[in-house]
């Protein structure tokens, strides 16, 4: 039964090859994108559901081991890495974590709101710190965000961590 569920699940994952990579950074470049980096050849049911929970918000895309080109641009040496670009020149994040739906979920909403029905992380607010990350955090996203039509040739990237907080 349980397979028959997850075999039902929407795939809103967009499965790219190095050629196709420009492109897809490059279209509504404004808006958020997540890169799954994986050598696995099937879309797993936790990445197709995360889709979903984020379907009209943020763009998903799996790109396997394989597209050398596409590895290297990001500098991927690990599978599973998931890549989150926030848009426009801001720099991407890098999550480094457990591959579990809820700490994904927290991950990718820095840069937006899951759907309705979708499960709610709640953020952790026990020190001043994070209070104040929190602040910073909203007051950047509520700045506009200048978008570029192509994408860099290299991507800087920064490492999340389940703390959390972004270390380079």
């Amino acid at each position: 039964m349980v397979d028959w569920v997850v075999e039902r699940i929407p795939n809103h994952v967009t499965r790219l090859t190095s050629p196709k990579l420009d492109d897809f950074l490059s279209k509504k470049n404004e808006t958020a994108k997540v890169i799954l980096f994986t050598n696995k050849g099937t879309t797993s049911a936790l990445y197709k559901a995360l889709a979903v929970d984020f379907l009209d918000s943020v763009s998903f895309a799996q790109i396997r081991d394989k597209e050398k080109e596409a590895v290297e641009k990001f500098g991927v040496t690990k599978y599973p890495t998931l890549v989150l670009l926030p848009g426009g020149e801001k720099d991407g994040l890098v999550y480094d974590g457990a591959m579990k739906k809820d700490d994904l979920v927290k991950f990718v909403s820095q840069v937006a709101e899951p759907n309705k029905g979708a499960p709610v992380v709640k953020k952790s607010t026990s020190s001043k710190k994070a209070k104040k990350s929190e602040a910073k955090s909203d007051e950047a996203s509520s700045s506009p965000v200048e978008s570029s039509q192509k994408p860099k040739s290299t991507c800087k990237l920064s490492v999340y961590q389940n703390s959390g907080e972004v270390a380079d």
